[in-house]
């Protein structure tokens, strides 16, 4: 009995050594309608006046004068978006991956993975900014 407490702790404390002490707080942008704001020295090339993105739990959607820019299925983990596109003029052929940060300004994507250059350039150099 004792050496199956014993190992039952030994067991207990390598657990507590190889797994992660916390785990990336679950992000969730407030659903709702958003402007893309431009940084400063933004140089992505893209005009992004008039874009608006709205956010809902599992779809977001950027509109500029009513077409359908793009619009992709979302799925959080911890602080990182998986965007699919599903639809749209600017789709692109593969899923994007991004860090997400929400502060009082707005919501920002950094880049972790994305085959689309031209829509990292942009959500990289942007903050998207609820409306109302």
């Amino acid at each position: 009995m004792k050496n199956l407490l014993r190992a039952l702790f030994v067991t207990l404390a390598l657990l507590a050594v190889v797994a992660p002490s916390s785990a990336a707080a679950q992000v969730k942008i407030p659903a709702g309608n958003y402007e893309l704001v431009p940084d400063a020295n933004y140089a992505a090339g893209f005009d992004v006046s008039g874009i608006v993105v709205e956010f809902t739990e599992s779809t977001m959607t950027a509109i500029q004068a009513g077409t359908v820019l793009v619009k992709s299925t979302t799925k959080m983990n911890g602080d990182v978006i998986t965007l699919t596109d599903v639809e749209g003029q600017l789709t692109c052929p593969s899923p994007a991956t991004y860090k997400v940060a929400i502060s009082a300004k707005g919501v920002r994507f950094t880049p972790v993975e994305d085959p689309c250059a031209e829509r990292s350039a942009v959500l990289a150099q942007v903050t998207l900014v609820k409306r109302g």
